[in-house]
Formats: C-alpha cells, sequence, structure tokens
C-alpha cells in the first residue's frame, strides 16, 4: 500500500480515539474555566489556555500533521534520488560469496 493510501485508510480509524480525548479534556475543564466555584476566578485564565491548546493541538494531530509527513516523505525521496549513483556496477550477491570463498 503506497503512503498516500496508508494515511487515507489510518485516518478514519484515528479520529475517533483522538476526538474522544480531546473532547473529554475540554469538558472536563469547562467548569473550571467558568470560574463557578469560589477562586475559580484565578483557575481560570489556565483553563482557556488548555481548552485552546486542545483544539489547536487536535487540529494539528488530525490535518497538519499528515500533510507535512507526505510532504517531508516526498523531499526525502526526491534528495535521495538525487544523491543515488547511477552508473553503479551491481553484483549479485552469490557471486560475491563465491569470490570471497575462492580466496
Amino acid at each position: 500500500m503506497n503512503k498516500v493510501q496508508a494515511m487515507l485508510t489510518a485516518g478514519p480509524i484515528r479520529l475517533r480515539p483522538i476526538l474522544m480525548t480531546a473532547s473529554a479534556v475540554i469538558i472536563g475543564v469547562v467548569p473550571v474555566a467558568l470560574a463557578l466555584s469560589e477562586g475559580g476566578e484565578t483557575r481560570a485564565p489556565m483553563a482557556i489556555a488548555v481548552i485552546g491548546g486542545m483544539i489547536s493541538s487536535t487540529l494539528l494531530t488530525l490535518l497538519v500533521v499528515p500533510v507535512v509527513y507526505l510532504m517531508l516523505d516526498d523531499a526525502q525521496e526526491w534528495v535521495s534520488g538525487k544523491f543515488r549513483r547511477k552508473n553503479r556496477r551491481r553484483v549479485p550477491i552469490n557471486k560475491v560469496s563465491e569470490e570471497k570463498q575462492g580466496e
């Protein structure tokens, strides 16, 4: 299976666990962000930051990371293709072992 097909296959499989984890954290922090308890106004900014971080990291995980991975893999193949030797003499493995045995 090529890398694009692998990404398209893995995407729906990983979507549910990622969304469930992120939504559990976000829902768990909402009461702190609303500052309903006594002294809660001191913890509310941190809770709001956690909610924003979870939303942005979830979007990065689902959209940006797979695209960047595919782009870097393509770049690696391009670079390795540029530096690969084209006129390299290939000797079969059996022939090499026969030559070593003869020595």
